[in-house]
């Protein structure tokens, strides 16, 4: 039992005196009037309780669907956890690396290194480097690292990371390694989830690559927390830094090693029911590639590994899935029916209330324009990725739709960098406490010192490098429906998931109903 301090998830609201909405994936959630109750006491501003057995699982209950913010824990001891360091590079890299976690036992697998690592590097707690004869990958390298570990946890982290946001000096020669530091601070919020991973950003650089990397940084996942879904928002974290349980994490299989990129995706899917959750006020720093060759080839890369991906998991692997009321208004406005358009979209809104009959009307309105709103959004965006060789095809032959895709896609990347350039970036500062206000932002939220023009210029090189990479898989394997959208058919006014949380607290009426105490 401990002290916590909750808030409710960005866009999410009550939608009656009993009814939370939002989440990821969007839902709503019907609480007994003492559970509702309860929950406004826990994230009122400023309130601060001691929380029993049952208040901590609800209030997990709802965090486990995104509806609120677990608060951020202090670090704590950094005992019964290794560090596992996959590297196929130089040992002054790794040794960046170690640096970052003084006092806490490692394991290195050098992944065929041109110069074997094994000598060349020191730490001040106990350290093992294992060598493959041949590269097996980065996959094969975490697995066979966990495998060798004997702690309860195991602390995934690439050799491209050289720097920790949350580094906070020991109190003491003997704190030293055993608080803080990005281990200590996962460690701490890890909870009851199978892994937790920290935001990712891009370390300052030189040069066209580190400013595109800076711009559209593909490890940095945004600046809210929240848990893993595979139909979410938030549907994986990167392996480049990664705490899971180690037996938890060995039981699903590990990461796939058939798959060299993907392999985070595929696992988180696999844990995602386990948890798998973000904490992104922990922040680590990777460095950015010498070219910008090499960065644009490793995007194409991460674009072709959805056909593998597709294989695995065909429920998954969609690049969009969307109901067809939310999409109908932009396929009519795409197709320069603009009145249309907006009267299929007042008639989305209008309808809403009659198949969202658990919220109240204007609750079921504010949801279908939301859905609209996000349906358009990710729509535009896939015109370049990865349906770029469609819309310039179609594009040859209708100049109107030429010139509607390209403000479409301009305007939504235009008004999500703004966005992103405003937001509150929720990192902690150096003492480790929360520090919010305006800041230049990555695609999902990360600091980079580009303009706005700037962002949705390296956002599209970024979406054409990706979509080479998902159509040169897509053909190697025949997969193409996984390229474009998945419309749903359903009620016209759309819905919602929703689900009842009332058990834990029972008012009268429910008592009765289910004969719980």
């Amino acid at each position: 039992m401990t002290h916590h301090d909750w808030a409710l998830s960005p866009g999410t609201f009550w939608a009656d005196t009993r009814t939370l909405v939002g989440g990821d994936p969007f839902r709503s959630v019907r609480l007994t009037e003492r559970g509702a109750a309860f929950v406004r006491s826990a994230v009122r501003q400023g309130v601060k309780t001691q929380y029993g057995a049952a208040e901590e699982a609800l209030l997990r209950r709802l965090a486990r669907s995104n509806l609120l913010l677990a608060p951020l824990n202090p670090p704590g001891v950094t005992a019964n956890v290794t560090l596992v360091i996959p590297a196929k590079t130089t040992a002054a890299a790794v040794q960046c690396v170690l640096d970052l976690a003084p006092g806490i036992p490692a394991i290195v697998v050098d992944d065929a290194s041109s110069v074997a690592l094994e000598g060349q590097l020191v730490h001040d707690a106990d350290l093992t480097v294992l060598r493959n004869a041949t590269s097996l990958g980065p996959a094969a390298a975490r697995n066979l690292g966990a495998q060798r570990a004997t702690t309860r946890y195991v602390a995934f982290c690439d050799a491209d990371i050289d720097a920790v946001a949350t580094q906070a000096p020991a109190s003491t020669p003997a704190d030293r390694g055993s608080r803080n530091g990005w281990i200590g601070a996962l460690l701490a919020n890890i909870g009851d989830a199978v892994a937790i991973g920290p935001r990712v950003v891009t370390s300052p650089g030189t040069g066209a690559a580190a400013a595109f990397e800076r711009a559209v940084c593909a490890l940095d996942m945004g600046t809210r927390p929240g848990y893993v879904s595979p139909t979410g928002v938030l549907s994986y974290l990167p392996s480049a830094a990664l705490l899971v349980h180690r037996d938890r994490f060995l039981s699903l299989g590990g990461f796939d090693e058939s798959l060299h990129t993907g392999e985070d995706v595929d696992f988180c899917w696999r844990a995602a029911e386990d948890g798998v959750y973000y904490e992104p006020r922990v922040v680590l720093h990777h460095r950015p590639r010498a070219r910008l060759g090499d960065a644009l080839a490793r995007r194409a890369t991460y674009g072709e590994s959805a056909a593998a991906l597709a294989s695995a998991h065909p429920q998954f692997m969609r690049h969009g899935s969307f109901p067809l009321a939310t999409v109908l208004p932009w396929l009519l406005a795409m197709a320069g029916r603009t009145r249309l358009a907006a009267a299929a979209s007042l008639a989305h809104i209008a309808v809403a209330p009659r198949s969202m009959k658990q919220l109240p009307a204007s609750a079921a309105r504010r949801a279908a324009l939301r859905g609209q709103w996000h349906s358009s959004r990710a729509l535009s965006r896939m015109l370049v990725r990865p349906l770029l060789p469609v819309t310039g095809l179609v594009s040859l032959t209708h100049t109107g739709f030429r010139k509607r895709a390209a403000l479409a896609y301009l305007l939504t990347n235009t008004i999500d960098a703004s966005i992103r350039q405003h937001a509150p970036s929720h990192l902690p500062d150096s003492s480790g406490s929360a520090r919010t206000g305006p800041t230049r932002t990555t695609q999902r939220g990360g600091a980079t010192s580009s303009g706005v023009p700037a962002r949705v210029g390296w956002q599209l090189l970024d979406d054409a490098a990706y979509t080479v990479g998902a159509w040169r898989g897509s053909l190697r394997s025949g997969r193409f429906g996984l390229l474009f959208p998945h419309v749903r058919l359903g009620k016209p006014g759309g819905s919602i998931r929703s689900t009842r949380f009332g058990i834990l607290f029972p008012d009268r009426r429910h008592r009765r109903r289910h004969g719980t105490a």
